[in-house]
């Protein structure tokens, strides 16, 4: 639901460098885990789900400044190894757009590939392992994902800027603190991250539900 976009030239160089780093690593992984057979017969399927999530990171919910990057949606669909490879090809394709810098396409990814990763392990452990309720189980999948990427995206740019927690909420929602108390907009910023969660929950919940009803088969891995 929520990635860094933040232009180039604001973060350090050695935090987007880590980043760039680790995610080329988790690719390199993502490659030697599948295999060429699994990965070409799953490579129309991958396409056509970075650029969902494309379309969904471009779209902005009205006043609510967060996206439905549908990487949940990645996740359950693709597994999580090729969830997180659909998930750098969107914020890749993004950082062209100038939807955030170059340099934080690193951090961008593991942010949203986070989601995607989570999605991918909880659906398998709720409705394969635990045999839970199915639309519960995604339901419960898409928060546990969407709040650790929130939480992720704060502790990122927190730690690597010389901005306080509500600064960093401020950068990343754009809004000005002025005259607005503190509690009054940490309030306000929950609220929003509460609408924008409960939105990117129900169409994930909603599109899983409608692939399992016409094609359960592309579910099954």
């Amino acid at each position: 639901m929520s990635h860094i976009e933040i232009p180039d030239g604001v973060l350090p160089v050695s935090w987007w460098l880590a980043g760039y780093i680790i995610t080329i690593l988790a690719l390199i992984f993502v490659q030697l885990r599948h295999k060429q057979a699994e990965v070409r017969f799953k490579i129309p399927l991958l396409g056509v789900v970075a650029a969902l999530m494309l379309i969904g990171m471009s779209l902005p919910l009205g006043f609510i400044p967060f996206h439905v990057n549908l990487a949940v949606f990645a996740g359950i669909l693709l597994g999580p190894g090729l969830g997180f490879a659909a998930s750098f090809a969107a914020v890749f394709f993004l950082s062209l757009i100038g939807h955030g810098g170059l340099t934080v396409v690193g951090l961008n990814t593991l942010t949203v590939g986070i989601e995607a990763v989570l999605a991918g392990y909880l659906y398998v452990l709720f409705v394969k392992v635990l045999r839970m309720p199915f639309t519960f189980s995604i339901v419960i999948t898409t928060l546990i994902s969407l709040i650790v990427s929130i939480i992720f995206v704060v502790a990122v740019v927190a730690l690597s800027t010389n901005y306080g927690f509500t600064d960093v909420l401020q950068l990343q929602v754009e809004l000005k603190l002025t005259s607005v108390a503190l509690a009054r907009f940490i309030a306000i910023m929950l609220i929003i991250a509460i609408i924008g969660i409960t939105v990117e929950t129900i169409v994930t919940t909603w599109i899983i539900g409608f692939i399992k009803s016409v094609r359960p088969d592309i579910l099954e891995r």
